[in-house]
């Protein structure tokens, strides 16, 4: 994905400017699900971490454009 939207940047004309990012250097566990009585997975806070990682997106991008 991330070399799709590096290709897709230099298309756009976008070199080697500063591109803000939110990544975790958190390793996963090992055994990433637990399973109910049922057999069914459960997902656990997965909803939650992506809706964390939007909103400091979404917080970036307001610092950026408050600045101007």
């Amino acid at each position: 994905m991330a070399a799709r939207l590096r290709k897709q940047l230099r298309a756009l004309g976008v070199e080697k400017a500063p591109v803000e990012c939110v990544f975790s250097s958190e390793a996963a566990p090992a055994n990433t699900h637990e399973t109910s009585g049922d057999g069914k997975k459960i997902v656990g806070s997965t909803p939650i971490v992506t809706g964390i990682f939007g909103l400091r997106l979404a917080g970036l991008a307001l610092d950026e454009i408050l600045k101007k």
